[in-house]
């Protein structure tokens, strides 16, 4: 698999991105008084110690990777592999619950109870054998499951508790057990998602 290795730098400027795209999603202005309230809360604690946890890890310093996995583990009750990639803009809204391994866009949004992992397969398509990619700003449902060495396609939106054995096309809208095509997201990325979303409440 080839896997990059962000600096620390390149982390905290990740941290960063992570951070704006998680106001975006919920449409509010960056702000310090945004910023204290999502330091408060695990959705963001949850990425940025995985991102810190990844940085060890490509580096090397694979127990201090564990130990940092681990603490998140305990505070967050997410279970996010150190070797797990992300591009940046991740958004995790509920990390209780979600389990995922494998490679990752831009501006992914992960909601409730994900789980996205291995199948026992030695299949390699970039992720590391057995482990999906999922493309950029695709969407993740709430207790979904993405298992075993597929590609989820740019843009594509898997629905609550779909089960996905198989690829996804870009720009798709998955839903069902097993997941198959039931309609077309168009070009939504996960911010204007985030926004329609906030409408609908009022907001």
């Amino acid at each position: 698999m080839s896997a990059s290795r962000p600096g620390l730098r390149e982390t905290l400027r990740l941290i960063r991105a992570d951070y704006r795209a998680l106001a975006a999603f919920h449409n509010k202005e960056r702000s310090a008084g945004t910023l204290v309230n999502f330091a408060l809360h695990p959705c963001f604690w949850a990425v940025a110690l995985h991102r810190t946890a990844h940085y060890f890890e490509r580096r090397g310093r694979k127990l201090t990777a564990r130990l940092v996995y681990i603490v998140n583990t305990i505070l967050t009750n997410s279970d996010i592999s150190p070797n797990a990639e992300f591009g940046e803009g991740l958004v995790l809204l509920h990390p209780s619950g979600t389990i995922v391994s494998g490679k990752f866009g831009k501006n992914v949004v992960l909601t409730a109870h994900v789980g996205v992992g291995g199948n026992g397969s030695n299949k390699d398509i970039g992720a590391g054998p057995g482990l999906p990619v999922i493309g950029d700003g695709v969407v993740l449902g709430a207790r979904c499951l993405v298992m075993g060495p597929h590609v989820i396609g740019d843009g594509a939106f898997v629905c609550a508790t779909s089960l996905v054995l198989r690829d996804v096309p870009a720009g798709a809208r998955v839903a069902g057990n097993p997941a198959r095509v039931v309609s077309a997201v168009g070009e939504r990325s996960h911010r204007s998602w985030g926004l329609e979303a906030a409408e609908a409440r009022g907001q």
